[in-house]
């Protein structure tokens, strides 16, 4: 039996066949399960999409603007 678990690619669990088109199966969300027929061996099984979603932020950087336009004439 193939390792199935965290691949990256959907492989089947029956005879190991990759699923290389992954984007095409019509999971509901980004985290999602669906029935899948494998392409190779015809056997379905079912398949979880398992997301993991990362956020970065950084602070905004603002213009210099302390000698911008503050000539001051004499």
């Amino acid at each position: 039996m193939p390792d199935t678990s965290w691949t990256d690619q959907p492989t089947c669990p029956y005879c190991g066949h990759i699923e290389r088109d992954a984007w095409e199966i019509p999971f509901d969300s980004i985290d999602g399960e669906v029935v899948q027929t494998c392409a190779h061996c015809g056997e379905d099984y079912h398949l979880s999409r398992n997301a993991i979603i990362t956020y970065t932020s950084e602070p905004l950087k603002k213009a210099d603007t302390r000698d911008a336009g503050s000539e001051v004439q004499s």
